[in-house]
C-alpha cells in the first residue's frame, strides 16, 4: 500500500523512473536465489552426500592429495562421504565413471579421446601441470629414443592415459600401425617377465624400483621432445554434474585443499598411506616418488588445478592427426567450467547489486518524505544527505577493499592508493603517498610504457597497457592497467586514475610453456619458433644470423656413473653457465636430451664461432657436484636467405659430429654452399 500510495503522489516524470528503478533493484533482491548464499564459517555447504572415486593406479603417493582431503576432513567439511577405489585393472577408469559405477574418476589428457568419441565425460580439474608418464626399456635392448621403436612390441594403455606416449611417437613420424602395442599388465617387472621392448610408466616411481636393484633401463621422456601436457586429473560424468552440480564443486574444493596439504605435509601422508592402504611400496620408495610428484604439480609457481584449454586444443590436434578422434569433433562440454556457476557470481552480486540496491531504497525514501513533508524540506535534503554520503562510504569502502586503484596528481605524485593495492604490494599507505608514481615501477622494465602513459594523459586521453610492478619483499607484479586522465572542467589535466588487474599468475602459466622444466631455459617449442622468426627477418632484409648446436661429451657415461639425478645437476649446470655467458640479444634453450641450442642474432658465423669458442673454455673451467669434468662439442652454421630451418639445422649438427669425430671439446663449422639446400 505505501508503494503504490508513492507511486499516485505527483512527480516529474524522471522522478516517477528512478522509483521504478529502485523498485526494480529491490525486487531483484527479494528473488535473490537462496543457493547463491556464502556458507557460514565452518557449517556444512550441502547434506552429507556418499559418492565414490576411482584410481588409475594402486594405492600410492601418486593421489596422496585425495587422501589427505579425507583424512584432514576436507571432503567432510563439504558435506561429503567418500570411498576411494584403486584401479581395477579388469575395467577401465572412464567406462566406470560413466555406467554410474562410480562417481568421479582419475585419468591423464587421454579422456579427450573418450569425449570426443561420443562418452559423457567432464574434466573437473586438472592435478597434475606436467605428465610424468614416460617410456622405459632395459638398456641391454639399446633403444634410445621413440624412433628406435618402429616395428618393436611396446606395452601401454591404447586410449588411457597415453596421451604424451601418443604425442611423442607422432612427433618422430609413428602411427598406430608402426609399433606392436599390446595391453599394459600392471606388472612393473614385465620388461624381464615378457618379451616386451618397451612399456609406459610413471618416472614418479617405476624407474627408481629398477635402478634399486641395479637394473640398468633407458629412459625416453616425451617432455625432451617437446611433448608437455597434463597429467593426472579428476573427471566426472555430464550425468554427475548435471545432476548434481553443487557435489562437483564441493568435490573439486576439497581436492584443491587436500592437494594443497599432502604438498606440505609429505612425511604425514606417507605415513597414513603406509598405516591405512598398504601400498606395495617401501618408505623409500614413496619418498621418491612425493619428490618427484611435487615437480610435476610444481605448487610454488602455480595454483593448485589451474587449467590452460589452448594446452588441450593441441592434444585434441594430435589425436585427429592420429586418426584416433572425428576431424570434427570439438571440445564443447568437456570443461566443469560450462557447466557450474563460478563460485564468486554471489560475491560480486553482494558487493555491487546490493549497495546499488540500499542507496535505491534510500532515494525512494527520501521522495516519499520530500512529497509528504515539504514544510520540513531543508532538515530532511541535511538528514538525508548525511546518510546518504554514509552509504556511499560504505560503498567506496567496499571498493577500496577488492580493487586496486592509485590517483595521482597534476605533479604526478601518488594522492590516493587503495587498501587492495596496498596488500598486494606489501606496502602501507602512508609509504605510497606522496611518492612519485613510478615508485614501484621498475624503469628499465616500464621505460617506454611510462613515457607512453604520460603522452596520451597530457593529451587527456585514456591509455591501457602491461607493467611491471616491484613489491616489498622484492617479488615482481605482472599488472594490466587502465589508466583515465583527471582533468577539470577546462579540460585541463589535474593527474590520473589507475585501475590495477593482477595478471602474475596468467604469466607465469605462459612463462611455464615455452620453459624447459628441468633447466629453465627456452624449450624446444620456444626455440622452434624463434628460428622461425629470425628466418623471416633475413628474408626480409636483416641481417644473417647463426645457431650454435651443442652436445656434453660422454653424458651418458655421467648418468651410468653417478645416476640420473647427478646427470640433471650436470645438465643445470651447463644451462646456467649458458644463461650467463651468452649475449643480451642471444637465445639458448634445451633442444633435447643433453643438447642445447644458442640462436645468435644479427651474427656471422664468424663471430658465432668466437662465441661458441668462449662458451667451451667456460664449460671446461666450470666446477660440476663430485668433481665430475664435463665438456661439451660444438657445431656453427650460418643462415642464408632462402634457406629451410631444417638445412641450417643440419649442417649444424655436421659440425657438432664434426667435432665429436675430432676428439671431443672443440668447434667445428660448417658454412652454407648456395643451392645446397
Amino acid at each position: 500500500m505505501l508503494i503504490q500510495r508513492f507511486l499516485q503522489l505527483p512527480m516529474f516524470s524522471t522522478t516517477r523512473a528512478l522509483a521504478r528503478l529502485a523498485l526494480s533493484l529491490l525486487l531483484m533482491v527479494s528473488l535473490l536465489p537462496s543457493a547463491w548464499a556464502e556458507p557460514a564459517e565452518g557449517v556444512v555447504a550441502v547434506p552429507e552426500t556418499t559418492v565414490s572415486l576411482r584410481l588409475n593406479w594402486f594405492h600410492q603417493f601418486e593421489f596422496a592429495g585425495y587422501y589427505a582431503a579425507l583424512e584432514k576432513g576436507f571432503f567432510a567439511e563439504e558435506g561429503l562421504n567418500v570411498h576411494i577405489l584403486e584401479r581395477d585393472p579388469e575395467t577401465a577408469v572412464v567406462d566406470d565413471v560413466v555406467s554410474g559405477f562410480v562417481d568421479f574418476g582419475v585419468a591423464d589428457s587421454s579422456l579427450i579421446v573418450a569425449r570426443m568419441n561420443g562418452k559423457p565425460v567432464v574434466m573437473v580439474t586438472p592435478i597434475f601441470q606436467h605428465s610424468p608418464m614416460v617410456l622405459i626399456s632395459l638398456a641391454e635392448n639399446n633403444i634410445l629414443g621413440p624412433a628406435d621403436l618402429a616395428g618393436k612390441t611396446l606395452m601401454y594403455q591404447l586410449d588411457q592415459d597415453d596421451a604424451v606416449i601418443a604425442a611423442t611417437l607422432n612427433e618422430v613420424g609413428l602411427g598406430p600401425k608402426d609399433i606392436i602395442s599390446v595391453p599394459h599388465s600392471f606388472d612393473d617387472w614385465a620388461l624381464l617377465n615378457s618379451d616386451i621392448v618397451a612399456m609406459s610408466a610413471y618416472i614418479s616411481n617405476q624407474p627408481y624400483l629398477y635402478r634399486e636393484k641395479n637394473i640398468e633401463i633407458n629412459i625416453i621422456d616425451p617432455a625432451n621432445y617437446g611433448i608437455d601436457f597434463y597429467g593426472d586429473s579428476l573427471f566426472t560424468s555430464e550425468r554427475m554434474i548435471n545432476t548434481h552440480p553443487n557435489v562437483v564443486s564441493a568435490f573439486q574444493r576439497a581436492t584443491i585443499r587436500g592437494w594443497g596439504y599432502a604438498l606440505e605435509h609429505p612425511d604425514e601422508i606417507i605415513d597414513l598411506i603406509l598405516r591405512k592402504y598398504q601400498p606395495e611400496k617401501t618408505r623409500e620408495q614413496l619418498v621418491y616418488e612425493a619428490k618427484s610428484i611435487r615437480r610435476m604439480i610444481q605448487p610454488d609457481l602455480l595454483d593448485v588445478g589451474l587449467i590452460n584449454r589452448h594446452r588441450f586444443d593441441r592434444i585434441a590436434d594430435i589425436y585427429r592427426e592420429r586418426g584416433r578422434i572425428p576431424a570434427e569433433a570439438d571440445l564443447t562440454g568437456f570443461f566443469a567450467d560450462d557447466y557450474l556457476v563460478p563460485a564468486d557470481v554471489h560475491s560480486v552480486f553482494l558487493h555491487w547489486i546490493v549497495p546499488l540496491a540500499i542507496i535505491s531504497m534510500a532515494v525512494l525514501a527520501l521522495m516519499f518524505v520530500i512529497n509528504q513533508r515539504l514544510q520540513r524540506i531543508v532538515y530532511q535534503k541535511t538528514h538525508d544527505a548525511n546518510e546518504a554520503r554514509e552509504k556511499a562510504e560504505r560503498y567506496l569502502a567496499i571498493l577500496d577493499r577488492h580493487t586496486c586503484v592509485m590517483r595521482v596528481d597534476s605533479e604526478l605524485k601518488v594522492q590516493y592508493i587503495s587498501i587492495a593495492f596496498c596488500e598486494l604490494t606489501g606496502y602501507e599507505s602512508h609509504q605510497l603517498l606522496g611518492k612519485p608514481h613510478t615508485f614501484l615501477m621498475d624503469e628499465s622494465n616500464n621505460g617506454l610504457k611510462i613515457r607512453q602513459l604520460l603522452e596520451a594523459t597530457s593529451a587527456g586521453k585514456n591509455w591501457q597497457g602491461e607493467i611491471y610492478l616491484k613489491q616489498k619483499n622484492g617479488g615482481q607484479l605482472v599488472m594490466d592497467v587502465f589508466v583515465e586522465p583527471v582533468q577539470d572542467g577546462k579540460g585541463k589535466v589535474l593527474g590520473y586514475n589507475a585501475v590495477y588487474l593482477d595478471m602474475t599468475q596468467k604469466k607465469n602459466a605462459e612463462l611455464l610453456s615455452i620453459t624447459d622444466t628441468l633447466t629453465n631455459l627456452y624449450n624446444r617449442n620456444k626455440i622452434d619458433a624463434l628460428l622461425v622468426k629470425e628466418s623471416k627477418l633475413v628474408n626480409r632484409g636483416s641481417p644473417v644470423f647463426s645457431i650454435i648446436l651443442l652436445d656434453i661429451d660422454h653424458f651418458k657415461l655421467i648418468n651410468d656413473q653417478y645416476g640420473h639425478l647427478m646427470g640433471d645437476q650436470v645438465l643445470r649446470e651447463i644451462a646456467r653457465c649458458l644463461k650467463h655467458n651468452i649475449r643480451e640479444t642471444d637465445y639458448v634453450g634445451r633442444w633435447g636430451g643433453e643438447e642445447f641450442m644458442v640462436i645468435c642474432a644479427n651474427t656471422s658465423l664468424m663471430g658465432a664461432e668466437a662465441l661458441a669458442e668462449m662458451l667451451r673454455a667456460k664449460m671446461e673451467q666450470a666446477e660440476f657436484p663430485e668433481h665430475i669434468h664435463a665438456t661439451s662439442s660444438f657445431g656453427v652454421a650460418e643462415y642464408f636467405p632462402g634457406e629451410s630451418i631444417d638445412s641450417l639445422i643440419k649442417r649444424a649438427d655436421e659440425g657438432l659430429y664434426w667435432a665429436k669425430n675430432s676428439g671431443r671439446n672443440c668447434v667445428r663449422t660448417r658454412p652454407c654452399h648456395v643451392g645446397s639446400a
